[in-house]
């Protein structure tokens, strides 16, 4: 997976559905600068464009030669946290991050109104969402510095971040930058490629903090559990309060959906009154491509089907 690389996938004449695949082929050309991306489509390079973000969406809707679409998803963007390491592990700076930031200009001028602020990972229409702790924390800059100083760090702190290196990605983490920095919370970022970040954080434990999306998985208990499960794929410090465990264990017990939610209700709000993370908004599936292109559609999962 390679910047500026090329996966090819060719029809499979034996195909076990009789008349499909109904594509000879797909070239999927990896394009990690957005705006290139979608300028690929309107010039006629590519068909399609896939996981953009608004600012590429609004562009091509000035384009009558072309079809963008921003539909539900269950991807979520959110500051993930090594809550294991300094100061990340004391969970008042955690809730004075959150506290910190403001949701809705957010969804304004990084979604341009597509996405929807929130305090947990979910849409609001999701069965397992809880809307009672679903905007737990409302942007309150001074309640965040009275959180810090209870904390000891009366002068703020500065937290080491990674953000990918992307025009979009880096206008996400400088504006969200300057909403931590107005409580007393510094970032010191440092952009790289998603693989280089990934290998950094996640698994070598380096830096505190990373500004990414995350979501799109069957179940909200796998949501959890990769996210703060001491095992999970996406907790850089690999440990976990017994708390966590024990809710969510608690979500498989019944197969009943009103106990499960009911379930989750309990982990949701454990999750956000304990600041594991810092979501910022829900994100819709993203997607430009020209008029030939017929049939296409991200599922809420956010994958494409080429059916």
């Amino acid at each position: 997976w390679r910047d500026n690389d090329l996966i090819r996938v060719e029809k499979n004449p034996k195909y076990w559905q009789p008349g499909l695949p109904y594509l000879d082929g797909i070239d999927f050309r990896i394009i990690n600068e957005l705006n290139t991306g979608a300028r690929t489509v309107s010039a006629g390079e590519t068909d399609l464009a896939l996981n953009l973000a608004a600012q590429q969406i609004a562009t091509a809707r000035r384009n009558e030669e072309l079809v963008a679409e921003a539909k539900p998803s269950m991807i979520f963007f959110t500051l993930m946290l090594n809550f294991a390491k300094p100061p990340l592990d004391d969970v008042r700076v955690r809730q004075a991050m959150n506290y910190a930031i403001n949701r809705e200009e957010l969804n304004t001028v990084l979604m341009l109104g597509l996405g929807e602020p929130t305090s947990t990972m979910f849409p609001s229409d999701f069965w397992a969402v809880d809307k009672d702790t679903a905007h737990y924390y409302q942007h309150d800059p001074e309640k965040a510095k009275a959180l810090l100083a209870e904390a000891g760090h009366p002068n703020g702190v500065e937290i080491e971040a990674w953000s990918w290196p992307d025009q979009t990605s880096i206008q996400r983490i400088e504006l969200i930058g300057n909403q931590l920095e107005q409580a007393g919370i510094r970032l010191k970022i440092t952009p790289s490629p998603p693989q280089v970040v990934n290998q950094h954080f996640y698994m070598e434990g380096k830096g505190s903090l990373i500004l990414n999306p995350q979501g799109g998985w069957l179940d909200p208990s796998q949501t959890y559990d990769r996210l703060f499960g001491a095992k999970g794929q996406f907790n850089a410090g690999k440990t976990e309060d017994p708390k966590f465990r024990e809710l969510l264990d608690a979500t498989a017990k019944s197969a009943d959906p009103d106990e499960r939610a009911e379930a989750f209700a309990a982990l949701q709000k454990f999750v956000v009154e304990q600041a594991l993370h810092v979501p910022l908004y829900t994100s819709s599936a993203m997607s430009v491509r020209n008029k030939k292109v017929q049939d296409f559609r991200y599922d809420r999962l956010h994958s494409p089907r080429f059916h």
